[in-house]
């Protein structure tokens, strides 16, 4: 039985180069990115937070509660830097992460992987889905426990990659193909907005 509580995490700290401006603030149907995937995860999780940047703070501020946001408290390595930093915060929680960006991704969808999470325990550390057999790493439940190993091992400079990926690839994951490919897409620049 899992005694952690599950949080859900909305990931918006990236620098967005590709698209040209912060994903987590473009508006589509009169809400932007980064609430869109808050209310999926708050129909999912006990608590939902937003894990920003520090140059971030003051924008996002206007849309969600101070106590809400997670400014980035390690080094940057890639959207792996936002989950620490949550976990840093609070590091008994089992963390339900969905990037801003992955805006096709429903929750039907993504109570496969919540009701995997509650089925197997502590059987797993990670859960998330495949995507044509490459992890989708952004789209996922991330365990403390198997958070709290990723992070010795990176301040103990055993760990290898500093990718999320890496993450995956080295622990105790358990996978789901996913069967609509488009509901995992980040979309990553404005040509994907025409798709």
């Amino acid at each position: 039985m899992m005694n952690n509580s599950l949080i859900g995490v909305v990931l918006c700290g990236g620098d967005s180069t590709r698209m040209g401006r912060d994903k987590g603030l473009i508006r589509q149907r009169n809400i932007s990115w980064a609430e869109q995937a808050f209310q999926k995860l708050q129909q999912l999780t006990s608590e939902v937070y937003v894990s920003i940047n520090a140059r971030q703070a003051a924008e996002y501020g206007k849309i969600f509660l101070p106590d809400r946001l997670i400014i980035d408290s390690v080094e940057s390595m890639g959207p792996l830097t936002g989950l620490l930093s949550v976990h840093k915060r609070m590091p008994e929680c089992d963390i339900f992460l969905l990037a801003c960006d992955m805006v096709n991704m429903d929750v039907e969808m993504m109570k496969a992987l919540s009701e995997s999470y509650k089925k197997f325990s502590t059987q797993h550390d990670f859960y998330v889905y495949t995507n044509a057999g490459k992890y989708e790493p952004l789209a996922g439940i991330y365990r403390s426990e198997g958070i709290k190993r990723v992070l010795s091992e990176i301040e103990n400079t055993s760990f290898g990659k500093r990718s999320m990926k890496h993450v995956l690839e080295t622990g105790k994951t358990f996978a789901i193909e996913i069967s609509d490919h488009s509901k995992a897409a980040n979309v990553n620049s404005l040509s994907d907005l025409q798709k």
